[in-house]
């Protein structure tokens, strides 16, 4: 025992820094950092000629003095950024100083500008000469049609941008209007008669301009404007001097007369043009007086305003351009400029009241982009032909009083899955389950038939070294066994490719529609699909055509508007080369270059954007979207533009009770298994069926989770 408490006495006790110790030590440290730091600023307050940086440093004072040295000197520095940057804000947003100049003896004022619109602009006889000429009708030969174009061409010539364009609906479908010209009936039929005028200086003339409003045809003068709503086309605009007063004359006067028609006159300045949104200053009928006194207020710029900004002194000069169209800015022309270009875009065409100067063309780019796409977008078909092949849309009056003919279901080439792709046997395993609905993909082979193929060769199909099928004759391989590597293939033996013609047949035969999907770019397979149409004129109400690239789309839409168009999207079509069905994108196409591959991820974002309008481009009337990508909002969308929305890849059950009860849009499935309609009228056949006669493993191995989560079990 005594031995031990030796042992323990000789044992040195272990060194326990404090939390003041380890305090200590870490100040020390943090001083011995910064000290080079220190020195360096120590350094510059000792040299600089900033006077409060030197007394934060000086020897011998007080730390409280040096600690109100610093706080002063930083105040006042950022006081001075401050001050700066305020100034700098008020000029950008304030710069302009206005004063009042004295030297009154020397003011000239230009006369206001005046545009006057008679209230009855079309003459009777013009308008009877016009209709004859134009389109050899008199009022004796057929009253009606006479006083049908009378109707028109009171609508032309009293056309108003606000109040009356609607009323042009009436003769949108009428082809004897269409060729005609608008502003030259509108000038051919206006009176002739002239109004008078008579001003202070009786040295001068006056001339009445004929223009082209947003309120129709009218006369205007001592406008510097005028020439950019001038409706005389043919002749070169003259500008002539605009009429002033001098600010101490007391007869400076225009005097205006209108004996035998009513006269709506717009009073503004010599620079603007009278607008959709300007008031009428007054409107004087026969027999009447109108009196109007003006005080002139006249603002002018020194010439240093110039070289501010727009923003800055919050005004345009005359020859600050709008465009290079329209040489001139106004507060009136940026606006008839703005509303024929949204005109434009909205609706492809702009009204014919703009005369020139402010048209879009030409202007950029962009422009002309918007107009080549609407006035190149191909019209929808025939609505009858669209409810015959997708049903009446979901929600609907027709859909209630008539559920039977709701399309839910497409098989996916003939549900792929259950019974080898895009063949006879497809075709009638989903006839015998009544599934009147299939998909079918289209390819043509090098001596220009159209076979029914998804891939581009059959070696995921029948096991071949086929790559291409484009460069094989269809006697080569019409004979190859496309179902030797389908799981159900001892239920499909010696399965062989289709021609479209023998599909077609049978499933015309049997009141199947169907969607046509068109794989390939070339000539062949367009004009294979439109022949197919034109030699079987039922397909219109049968068969609708897809496709992923819209060009092939478009080009088989414009050759013929009749045919039902649909547009297929795949995510990724740049990035990747496949798109699986369960797992996303996938096999990279330049998964090896990271930049490179970014920049196609970016396509893929882009193109996302995109197919949307090439979708409306073609006229589509239904799209086929991966089921990953659809949402109730995407559906919507579509359906507000009158485009029926389809999903494809939706094979499990869970999935397609999700798009019966929720999107309540039509899919396209690979297997007919969980279908509620189809399983519910083959309980009986299948009662009787030998159990052998089921899909194979792989459609167990797909539908199993659903089987379990359906039954209730974790």
């Amino acid at each position: 025992m005594s031995k031990l408490k030796n042992q323990n006495k000789k044992k040195k006790p272990t060194a326990i820094f404090s939390c003041l110790a380890r305090t200590k030590s870490i100040i020390e440290s943090a001083k011995d950092s910064i000290s080079p730091l220190y020195e360096l600023y120590a350094g510059f307050c000792r040299e600089t000629t900033l006077h409060g940086l030197k007394h934060t440093v000086k020897d011998h004072v007080h730390w409280c003095e040096r600690v109100l040295w610093f706080l002063l000197t930083v105040s006042a520095f950022f006081g001075a950024v401050y001050c700066a940057l305020s100034q700098l804000s008020r000029y950008n947003s304030e710069p302009v100083v206005v004063s009042m100049q004295r030297d009154y003896r020397s003011w000239w004022t230009t006369f206001p500008a005046v545009t006057a619109c008679f209230t009855d602009r079309v003459e009777p006889d013009k308008a009877r000469l016009a209709i004859e000429m134009t389109w050899n009708v008199t009022e004796e030969s057929d009253p009606e049609r006479y006083a049908y174009y009378a109707g028109f061409i009171d609508l032309v010539t009293d056309v108003a941008f606000r109040s009356n364009l609607q009323n042009f609906w009436k003769y949108q479908n009428d082809n004897s209007v269409k060729e005609v010209d608008l502003l030259q009936l509108a000038l051919s039929v206006h009176p002739t008669m002239m109004l008078k005028v008579l001003v202070s200086d009786s040295i001068k003339e006056v001339y009445w301009m004929p223009v082209m409003t947003e309120v129709g045809m009218c006369l205007t003068f001592n406008s510097k404007y005028a020439r950019f709503q001038f409706m005389l086309q043919d002749l070169d605009w003259h500008q002539t001097e605009l009429h002033k007063c001098h600010y101490h004359s007391g007869q400076c006067y225009v005097r205006i007369d209108s004996l035998n028609n009513g006269v709506r006159y717009f009073i503004h300045s010599p620079f603007e043009i009278s607008t959709s949104i300007s008031n009428p200053t007054g409107e004087v009928m026969p027999g009447e007086e109108l009196i109007i006194d003006y005080k002139a207020v006249e603002i002018q710029a020194s010439a240093s305003v110039k070289k501010l900004r727009p923003e800055q002194r919050r005004c345009r000069y005359p020859d600050e351009w709008i465009s290079n169209s329209v040489r001139a800015y106004s507060f009136g022309l940026c606006q008839m400029h703005c509303r024929n270009r949204m005109a434009l875009m909205f609706c492809g065409c702009r009204p014919f009241f703009y005369v020139k100067g402010v048209l879009p063309f030409g202007l950029d780019v962009g422009i002309l982009g918007v107009a080549a796409y609407y006035l190149t977008r191909l019209k929808k078909p025939q609505h009858n032909n669209v409810v015959s092949i997708f049903g009446p849309e979901a929600g609907s009056k027709e859909s209630e009083l008539h559920p039977e003919k709701v399309v839910r279901c497409i098989a996916h080439r003939g549900a792929g899955l259950d019974a080898p792709e895009n063949t006879l046997e497809a075709f009638k395993y989903c006839v015998e389950r009544e599934c009147n609905f299939v998909e079918l993909d289209v390819r043509s082979s090098r001596d220009g038939q159209l076979v029914l193929l998804h891939d581009q060769g059959l070696e995921r199909l029948a096991g071949s070294s086929v790559a291409d099928v484009r460069v094989m004759d269809w006697e080569a391989i019409k004979n190859i066994d496309i179902g030797a590597t389908h799981p159900n293939r001892h239920h499909f033996k010696e399965v062989h490719l289709c021609l479209l013609d023998d599909a077609l047949d049978y499933l015309l035969q049997h009141k199947v529609r169907m969607i046509i999907d068109v794989k390939g770019e070339d000539k062949q397979v367009i004009s294979g699909i439109l022949k197919t149409f034109a030699n079987r004129p039922a397909l219109y109400q049968y068969a609708a055509v897809t496709c992923f690239n819209p060009f092939v789309l478009y080009q088989i839409r414009k050759k013929d508007p009749q045919i039902v168009g649909a547009v297929s999207y795949r995510p990724y079509c740049f990035s990747a080369q496949d798109y699986d069905a369960e797992h996303g994108p996938n096999r990279p196409r330049y998964g090896e270059n990271l930049p490179l591959h970014a920049v196609l991820r970016a396509a893929d974002a882009l193109h996302s954007l995109i197919w949307r309008w090439s979708a409306r481009w073609c006229g589509v009337s239904a799209v086929l979207l991966h089921k990953d990508i659809v949402s109730p909002a995407e559906v919507h969308y579509w359906r507000s533009l009158g485009v029926r929305c389809a999903g494809w890849c939706v094979n499990r059950p869970l999935e397609k009770l999700y798009w019966r009860g929720v999107l309540r849009a039509p899919y396209l499935a690979n297997t007919l298994l969980g279908e509620p309609d189809i399983e519910k009228k083959g309980e009986e056949r299948d009662r009787d069926t030998d159990e052998t006669d089921r899909p194979g493993p792989l459609i167990d191995k797909l539908l199993e989770p659903e089987r379990r989560m359906s039954s209730g079990q974790n």
